[in-house]
């Protein structure tokens, strides 16, 4: 896994060792049923997490999210 910069993310908390592990399954395609069944947790707690990533990235969507991991951050209201 890639380490993230948490300095690129400007005043936004960095991303616990679970949302990062979180993240970067939705960045390969999953799906939060299958993250949860990966990850031996309940779907519920992967929705939980996934609220606090998009509230730490300042996210409105997966794909914003995403982008936002990876460093491309863009303007959504364009």
């Amino acid at each position: 896994m890639t380490d993230r910069n948490p300095s690129r993310m400007g005043s936004r908390q960095s991303l616990s060792g679970r949302e990062t592990e979180i993240i970067a399954l939705i960045a390969a395609g999953h799906s939060n049923g299958r993250i949860a069944a990966d990850l031996f947790l309940a779907e519920k707690t992967v929705k939980n997490h996934v609220n606090n990533i998009y509230a730490k990235l300042g996210a409105v969507s997966r794909s914003d999210a995403i982008s936002r991991w990876q460093g491309e951050i863009v303007d959504v209201t364009r």
